[in-house]
């Protein structure tokens, strides 16, 4: 379904004569942002291939600054890839993460260096000072060993927020193509929350997008999770390590990361 006809529905279902086009627009970008809420789905996976830099450990998530990913949408990770690109023929190895920062900082000494085994992520947070109330710290990937001694390629597969197509007469979105409905009942509830400041009137709107209670009509959402599912999304198998120490398995990680549970 094209994004105008969208569009059309979404306003007849609030009142023509009731929402604004600034309001129509919010409730659509909204609406698409809600459904992405609940969960990772297949059209917001995205790669971005990069190279470290000799040793730099933290790279900015949603900035290029300092050799950052600028990945502006990104919202979570998915996989870590790491090969030496100095080899012949060299293979992808995963790097086992994400661990948290605290885990990771206790079996790495500051001096070590060498190929990227795990990583980790350090959530954005204010910073903010008197003389600078705006400061914030983006998020930033860390490999570990702390300093690679080469400039390893890597590939990040992730999940990002996405956005309607900037054309009305468009259908560019999964979501516009595959569960339109799932965009109109959630836009509308949107729309009509917003405008009314009443959270009970989009009730009936919010249990036809999403009512797993109902096992005559579960809702849109129910049937996206479905197709989630069948497309692998959560059939992929890791072994990861559990906390405790980690000293004794990094050169096993090195010679062959595939034999070690």
């Amino acid at each position: 379904m094209k994004l105008f006809e969208v569009r059309d529905i979404v306003r007849e279902n609030v009142g023509r004569d009731k929402i604004s086009e600034h309001l129509l627009q919010y409730s659509l970008s909204q609406g698409l942002r809600n459904i992405e809420k609940t969960g990772d789905y297949w059209w917001m996976r995205g790669t971005k291939t990069w190279n470290v830099i000799i040793n730099q450990q933290a790279y900015n998530l949603t900035t290029s600054a300092s050799g950052g990913l600028n990945l502006p949408n990104w919202k979570k990770n998915r996989v870590l890839l790491t090969q030496d690109g100095t080899l012949t023929n060299p293979d992808w190895d995963e790097v086992f993460g994400p661990i948290d920062i605290e885990e990771a900082g206790l079996e790495f000494a500051d001096t070590d260096n060498g190929m990227p085994v795990i990583y980790s992520v350090d959530e954005s947070t204010i910073t903010a000072t008197e003389e600078d109330p705006s400061a914030t710290t983006p998020a930033q990937l860390l490999v570990w060993p702390n300093n690679p001694d080469k400039t390893y390629n890597m590939r990040l597969h992730y999940y990002q927020w996405t956005s309607l197509p900037a054309s009305t007469s468009s259908e560019a979105h999964e979501v516009l193509k595959r569960f339109p409905e799932a965009l109109i009942f959630s836009a509308t509830e949107v729309g009509i929350v917003t405008m009314t400041k009443d959270p009970t009137l989009g009730v009936y709107w919010h249990q036809k997008l999403d009512n797993p209670g109902n096992h005559h009509d579960p809702g849109e959402m129910t049937k996206i999770r479905r197709l989630n599912n069948e497309r692998s999304q959560d059939s992929r198998t890791e072994f990861r390590p559990q906390r405790g120490s980690l000293m004794n398995r990094r050169s096993r990680w090195r010679r062959n990361r595939e034999i070690w549970i």
